[in-house]
């Protein structure tokens, strides 16, 4: 009976000596698992289009000054003063003179183009419009004061057109047209530019 005991114990202990020893394989994780060909072609997509999210952003702690910039008039102005200038002391307040042709230019047709003295005058004006639009997109505090003397001198050539017999005439509305054109896209690409630059700053 004791050597059987014994033989029970040998047998039981060789048991668990065995189980202790015999290891069980993990189950491979799915994330340890070889990537189908299609799946890898998507993953150097995304590590090429997608941004490198683990840079560090240092923001500043005060607060970026306010953008300086020269002031500068309304270059409308210019044309305003001289029509006035010309009608008033050359022709004798009487706007018609405005179609006196200063020289002409022969064209490959044969014939001459005349071009006249409103006519020079309004080509300024475009000129001047274009420089106006491109002071437009500056986002200094001196272009708010600018955009206000545009308004103003827009309100100076409707009073005058409506009120003045010597700015009845197609140049001077032309010129006022143009006045008209600087104060509305001046504060559309203000007001575009303004709202750009708060978008950005919320990224």
């Amino acid at each position: 009976r004791a050597g059987r005991c014994l033989k029970e114990a040998i047998w039981i202990k060789s048991e668990v000596t065995r189980k202790k020893s015999r290891r069980i394989p993990a189950s491979p994780s799915p994330l340890s698992r070889p990537l189908p060909p299609q799946a890898k072609l998507w993953h150097l997509r995304a590590s090429f289009l997608e941004p490198d999210m683990t840079d560090t952003v240092i923001l500043p702690n005060r607060p970026l000054p306010p953008a300086k910039g020269r002031f500068i008039p309304p270059l409308l102005v210019f044309p305003f003063l001289v029509y006035n200038l010309v009608v008033f002391l050359f022709f004798g307040g009487n706007p018609v003179n405005w179609q006196i042709g200063l020289f002409t230019i022969p064209m490959p047709s044969g014939m001459p183009w005349a071009i006249t003295a409103g006519d020079f005058l309004a080509v300024v004006g475009i000129i001047l419009l274009f420089f106006e639009v491109l002071k437009s997109t500056r986002t200094a505090r001196a272009s708010i004061v600018e955009h206000m003397l545009s308004m103003v001198l827009f309100v100076a050539f409707l009073i005058e057109f409506l009120l003045v017999s010597a700015a009845a005439s197609s140049v001077f509305f032309l010129l006022m047209v143009m006045s008209l054109i600087d104060v509305v896209a001046g504060f559309t690409v203000s007001i575009t530019s303004a709202s750009r630059d708060v978008s950005m700053g919320n990224y």
